[in-house]
């Protein structure tokens, strides 16, 4: 490494390459669009904020200040949609790369879904519940 490396200007560009990439290291097009949406709500409030603080009459300042929470909460889904998106995507995806591996007759793929979901329900049902109990005093299945 040389002296460039270590200046101030450097380690931020590093950092931000790294923040705006994948951990493989290709370019992420959610997180720059987050990065965007976040400058742009950021700028947004603030707008609002120096906007509220130049009124002078108070009916109006109390309905942005009542309003305020709802417009943050609607920029911070707009931020986090990219992700979402991106997200989503990718899951039906690997719904989709299952199904064709499944439709193709790959070994073990079918049993090991299988095997998966019945662990899961069996993990979520608690061990009381899988031998049913009457109530007291009712007819029913004892013992």
């Amino acid at each position: 490494m040389s002296w460039v490396d270590h200046l101030p200007l450097a380690v931020f560009l590093r950092w931000l390459r790294n923040v705006l990439s994948e951990a493989d290291g290709t370019p992420s097009a959610s997180r720059f669009l987050m990065l965007l949406f976040s400058m742009f709500s950021m700028m947004v409030i603030g707008w609002i904020v120096y906007y509220i603080t130049h009124i002078t009459d108070v009916m109006i300042i109390g309905t942005y200040l009542a309003n305020l929470p709802l417009l943050i909460t609607s920029l911070l889904g707009l931020i986090a949609l990219p992700y979402g998106i991106n997200k989503g995507s990718s899951t039906f995806s690997d719904i989709a790369n299952m199904m064709t591996a499944a439709k193709t007759g790959k070994a073990g793929v079918v049993q090991a879904v299988e095997a998966q979901i019945e662990q899961a329900v069996a993990s979520a049902i608690p061990a009381s519940a899988a031998k049913p109990t009457p109530a007291v005093g009712t007819p029913g299945v004892k013992g």
